[in-house]
C-alpha cells in the first residue's frame, strides 16, 4: 500500500510535466555508451515510469513488453527514439569507488561520467531531449538495486525534483 500511496502521490506532482511531456526513453547506458540497455514495461523502473502516466518509447521492432526487462541497443539506435520528449538515464560507477573518500560524492561518482560521456557523444546530442535539456540523470542503483519501497520512494522523490526544477 505505501508503494501505491507514493505512485499516487508523484503522480499528481509530475502531472504538469506529464501532459506537456508524456514520451519518455528509459536508458541504462554502460559508461562507454557503445551499449545501451532501454528499459521497458516489465522492468521495475519501466513500470514506475509508466505508473506516473508516461508512455516508454521504442525504436521499431522492439517490444514494450519484452520479458527481459531490457534490451541492449547500439547508440547507433537512438536517432529512433527521437520522438520521445524526455530521456531518463540511469547510471552507474563503480569503477575506483575504493578512492572515494567522500560519500557524499558517490552520486557524482556514479553519475558525472555519464553525463560527460553523454553530452561529447555527437549522436547522443542529436535527440530532441538532448537539445531541448530534458535528459535526465538518476542513479541506477535506486530503481534497479532497490526494487521495493524505498527503491520506489528514491527514483520517485529524484524524478520529482529532477523534472519540477526543469519546466
Amino acid at each position: 500500500m505505501q508503494t501505491q500511496q507514493q505512485i499516487v502521490t508523484a503522480r499528481e506532482a509530475l502531472s504538469p510535466f506529464v501532459a506537456t511531456y508524456p514520451q519518455v526513453t528509459l536508458l541504462h547506458p554502460l559508461l562507454n555508451l557503445e551499449t545501451v540497455y532501454l528499459y521497458n514495461s516489465e522492468s521495475h523502473c519501466g513500470s514506475l515510469t509508466e505508473a506516473i502516466g508516461f508512455q516508454l518509447v521504442f525504436p521499431p521492432g522492439i517490444s514494450k513488453n519484452d520479458p527481459n526487462r531490457s534490451t541492449p541497443i547500439s547508440i547507433e539506435t537512438l536517432p529512433q527514439l527521437n520522438e520521445a520528449d524526455s530521456v531518463i538515464l540511469l547510471g552507474d560507477n563503480f569503477n575506483n569507488i575504493n578512492q572515494l573518500d567522500d560519500m557524499d560524492r558517490f552520486e557524482d561518482h556514479q553519475l558525472l561520467p555519464l553525463k560527460q560521456a553523454w553530452e561529447k557523444h555527437a549522436i547522443a546530442q542529436v535527440l530532441n531531449a538532448s537539445q531541448s535539456g530534458r535528459v535526465h540523470f538518476i542513479p541506477a542503483y535506486v530503481c534497479g538495486l532497490l526494487p521495493g519501497p524505498i527503491g520506489t520512494e528514491l527514483y520517485l522523490k529524484e524524478l520529482k525534483q529532477q523534472l519540477l526544477t526543469t519546466q
